[in-house]
């Protein structure tokens, strides 16, 4: 079971959303990250996997596409660990 509650320290640590800056983010280098993951990998890859969809994939969405109002929206709650973002696939005009 994935430990949620401590998400919140994640963000302390400035883990979620690292090399992204601005609403919150940690704006750390893509070194920064891979030494993070590297060392979250070792002890535990459902960590890091965690890490990784929250901060490139959930994260990265917003900051790269969303309106001024959806970075601020959510953003510093996603970097501080109180939200945890996931991505839905779009599936308009998709076959069943």
């Amino acid at each position: 079971m994935f430990p949620a509650e401590i998400v919140p320290e994640m963000g302390r640590l400035g883990l979620l959303g690292t090399y992204l800056s601005r609403y919150g983010c940690p704006g750390r280098s893509a070194v920064d990250y891979g030494l993070a993951a590297l060392e979250l990998e070792a002890g535990d890859s459902g960590l890091r996997t965690f890490v990784s969809v929250q901060g490139s994939l959930a994260m990265t969405a917003i900051h790269k596409f969303g309106t001024e109002a959806h970075k601020e929206r959510w953003l510093p709650g996603m970097a501080a660990g109180e939200l945890i973002g996931l991505l839905r696939p779009d599936r308009t005009g998709s076959r069943q």
